[in-house]
């Protein structure tokens, strides 16, 4: 009986990573879910909750921390780096 549960916790947390490969943040958020901070879960491997998407990566920021909308949009600071402050 505990095989057939480990199938079905096997088979649960791969529906959970493909529906994650498959769907940005901004998928996710735009149909009211939350999302982790990509920086928090990636680097320190903490998990922040965030309704926020940067506008160019499509990934979710934890604002404040991790990004910000003082440019009128979501930008994780990964990408606010990369822009070109001439522009």
């Amino acid at each position: 009986m505990s095989g057939s549960r480990d199938g079905e916790a096997e088979a649960e947390i791969e529906a959970v990573n493909i529906r994650k490969t498959s769907e940005t943040d901004q998928d996710r958020i735009e149909q009211g879910e939350w999302t982790d901070c990509w920086i928090c879960e990636n680097v320190f491997r903490r998990r922040t909750q965030t309704k926020r998407y940067c506008a160019k990566c499509h990934r979710g920021f934890c604002e404040g921390w991790h990004g910000s909308l003082d440019r009128g949009y979501g930008t994780c600071i990964t990408c606010w780096a990369d822009t070109d402050p001439g522009r």
